[in-house]
């Protein structure tokens, strides 16, 4: 599809990478078996185990009884600090350069570049346990 020549230079990019990515799109629905995955990156499928330990605790009256829950959130946390976490870039580390001033005899710009730029560090998922009673009647 020709684009009209007074369209600002980036909206016209982005235009025709939407075009490319709707051209592998269609191709990708029409034979799924051709996908394949290139590369795989940290990160790109996260697993979480949760784990549900009860007991059913003795009736107080007829009819009615209790039952003792002990939920564990991402156990595998439990079990081994390294497991069940997320190695993400912080928002402060996503930014190379940092303006610093401004040389007004040269009219450019002084720049200072973050050394954190692209670390990752560990996130979240630690994990959390939760007691329950439940009390039917």
């Amino acid at each position: 599809m020709p684009l009209p020549s007074e369209v600002p230079p980036l909206l016209d990019l982005a235009l025709r990478a939407a075009q490319a990515a709707a051209t592998v799109i269609r191709r990708a629905a029409a034979d799924p078996a051709s996908v394949q995955v290139r590369a795989k990156h940290p990160n790109d499928f996260v697993t979480q185990v949760d784990v549900r330990l009860s007991q059913k605790l003795p009736a107080l009256r007829n009819g009615q009884r209790a039952l003792l829950t002990l939920d564990i959130f991402n156990a595998a946390s439990l079990l081994n600090h390294n497991w069940g976490g997320v190695r993400v870039v912080p928002g402060a580390n996503q930014t190379l350069l940092n303006v610093i001033g401004f040389d007004q005899a040269s009219r450019e710009y002084r720049y200072r570049v973050n050394p954190n730029f692209g670390r990752t560090v560990r996130s979240g998922n630690r994990y959390q346990m939760q007691l329950g009673v439940r009390y039917e009647f």
